[in-house]
């Protein structure tokens, strides 16, 4: 399990305190479990009653451990397969900003159902973009079936394994539920948020309970704020996430042992003038490097927060906070990082700056991907050629066959040229040819995934939730 580990960020050690006062913290201060039949079975499995909360024993974590799964196989209902946790980095855009970057009108406006369709169809075109999540909220859609409709969308035309929205209300947790039945439970994934800190609201182990029943794989995407629902440091708000995520793994292990688990960290800071979280920091990339590497302690494949930002725009700052936050939990061996297409701290959307990101992770992809050292890649050969020749490596056949293997880095958005050429080119900026790839994909047909009759099937799903969640039939997407 787990891509490779080239930073180490904490020693064992360190990962071993961090995760022994993650233990003491769910038994000694316990989790607020707000749904009785929750506490039922976490207190039938050994847990004790603790002032109105429930305290989590180590013996209770340590079992559920011992259960879960390593690694990950997704499939789409196009065939598209990815791993997760078994030695190579993923990438999934992130979900849920409100705001879009509209580059063709020049500003930022609320985001439509047409331009989450627009988001998956860019996403399914990124090579390193391995699951699309739904990256916008729809503002035409009601907000009672808002999760549903973004699961729809991107199972609908998604030619990748998808990673649904986290899921915060029990009817709509329902009726994803029925999507995973129809198309099957291993096409995505599910995040599931328990609140910070230690609280878990009836709504959230419902929704839960739905998915792990199903065996559908879920991502727990803790989210605690250091000073404000964790301690102010990066490992005090890290012990919190991890505490929150073992606790809350070990209750989907006790509804059922076999549901696949991801280890979703989303430990944040924030800027503490405007209580506000700021995801370009880089407590965010340490927090996130940290939480990759109490992950691998636990067996659980990791996701955790990565080529985020906190700029508005997908100007310099974007550029270095994304690459900063998403390179060093990618080194410290996490399985997924996630961030792409968002600006402002996962407030705003954007169809170009998914595809800027696109470039980042294929490099931090490369910079992950290991090192064969050997006698062939040092060239032996080559330079002895070389060497007899004129020293110009240039025709040697070494240096064409590793070449055509990618050992250099060849981008598609980033300039790589020389300085006059660039001068001659009339000095184009870097959103010159992201919005044009994204004007060339738009402008094709929108092609829906799934077949004639499964989409018929959905959209009578939807309909079914309109009615019961809405009680009102919008118009069709």
């Amino acid at each position: 399990m787990g891509a490779s580990n080239f930073l180490k960020l904490l020693s064992d050690e360190q990962i071993s305190y961090v995760h022994e006062s993650a233990l003491r913290i769910i038994e000694r201060f316990g989790v607020s479990v707000e749904d009785a039949a929750a506490r039922d079975l976490l207190l039938s499995r050994g847990c004790r009653e603790l002032a109105g909360r429930v305290a989590i024993t180590r013996d209770f974590v340590e079992s559920a451990l011992e259960g879960f799964r390593p690694s990950i196989t997704l499939r789409s209902p196009a065939g598209a397969v990815k791993k997760l946790g078994e030695g190579k980095l993923l990438c999934h855009s992130t979900g849920g900003a409100p705001w879009i970057a509209d580059s063709a009108a020049g500003k930022h406006r609320h985001a439509s159902m047409e331009d989450l369709i627009n988001c998956v169809r860019v996403m399914n075109r990124m090579e390193g973009l391995d699951l699309p999540c739904a990256l916008v909220y729809p503002s035409e859609i009601p907000p009672q079936i808002t999760q549903f409709v973004q699961a729809a969308t991107l199972f609908r035309y998604s030619e990748k394994p998808v990673m649904c929205p986290g899921v915060s209300s029990f009817g709509n947790a329902r009726y994803i539920g029925e999507l995973f039945k129809m198309l099957g439970n291993d096409c995505g994934i599910v995040g599931i948020s328990p609140e910070s800190p230690l609280f878990w609201p009836k709504e959230i182990t419902d929704s839960a309970r739905v998915f792990a029943e199903l065996g559908v794989p879920l991502d727990i995407l803790a989210a605690p704020m250091a000073g404000m629902t964790a301690p102010i440091t990066t490992v005090g708000c890290v012990t919190m996430c991890h505490a929150e995520i073992l606790a809350f793994a070990a209750f989907c292990g006790a509804i059922n042992p076999q549901t696949p688990l991801v280890y979703g960290a989303r430990a944040f800071s924030a800027n503490m003038r405007t209580c506000q979280v700021a995801v370009g920091l880089p407590e965010t990339g340490t927090a996130s490097a940290m939480s990759a590497m109490l992950a691998q302690k636990c067996g659980l494949p990791s996701d955790v927060y990565g080529v985020g930002c906190t700029s508005c725009d997908m100007d310099e700052q974007a550029g270095y906070e994304k690459m900063m936050c998403g390179l060093l939990p990618a080194l410290a061996g996490a399985d997924m990082i996630t961030g792409l297409g968002s600006l402002a701290s996962v407030m705003c959307g954007s169809l170009e700056q998914i595809v800027i990101d696109d470039e980042i992770v294929l490099m931090i992809k490369k910079i992950c991907s290991g090192y064969d050292v050997s006698e062939d890649t040092i060239g032996f050969s080559a330079i002895e050629e070389a060497l007899q020749g004129d020293g110009n490596f240039l025709a040697e056949e070494h240096t064409v066959e590793h070449l055509k293997k990618g050992a250099v880095f060849s981008p598609a958005i980033g300039f790589n040229g020389q300085l006059m050429n660039w001068i001659d080119d009339g000095k184009p900026p870097i959103g010159e040819k992201p919005r044009a790839a994204v004007k060339d994909i738009i402008a094709e047909k929108p092609r829906v995934i799934l077949d004639e009759a499964l989409d018929r099937e959905l959209h009578k799903l939807t309909a079914a939730a309109e009615r019961e969640l809405v009680n009102v039939i919008n118009q069709p997407f």
